[in-house]
């Protein structure tokens, strides 16, 4: 007689909370190169919106396609859901920190960054058994 072991996919929070974490990751490393970049190469602060913005879509987008990848279904929603659970995160992290909270614009990007990674994930082939 076999055992049946449930595997980390099958646990629902988990797999809601894998695609934001992947995606607040990405957010972070594309931060730190970006500001390594401007701090070192360009030694101008000019870019840094676009910096910040470029890095809010990679998060996005990243934590959409994982989500999307594991999901297999309901990309759109399913990745813009992970780019508001990453805004709420910031926003969390934020109101820590600063005690403001951050531009409404950076929820519509993680939304659609994340509805488009997550469109990308499902129609992406499937990781393996």
């Amino acid at each position: 007689m076999h055992r049946h072991h449930r595997s980390l996919t099958d646990n629902r929070i988990f797999m809601k909370a894998l695609p934001a974490a992947a995606g607040i990751v990405c957010t972070i490393l594309c931060t730190l190169i970006f500001s390594a970049l401007a701090y070192f190469i360009l030694e101008d602060i000019r870019f840094t919106r676009l910096f910040n913005t470029l890095s809010l879509c990679a998060g996005g987008a990243a934590g959409g396609y994982v989500c999307g990848k594991y999901s297999r279904h309901n990309g759109l929603a399913g990745g813009a859901l992970c780019g508001l659970e990453i805004y709420a995160a910031m926003t969390a992290a934020s109101l820590a920190v600063t005690g403001d909270l951050p531009e409404t614009g950076k929820l519509l990007f993680l939304a659609a960054s994340g509805a488009a990674g997550g469109i990308c994930g499902v129609n992406s082939p499937h990781p393996g058994p």
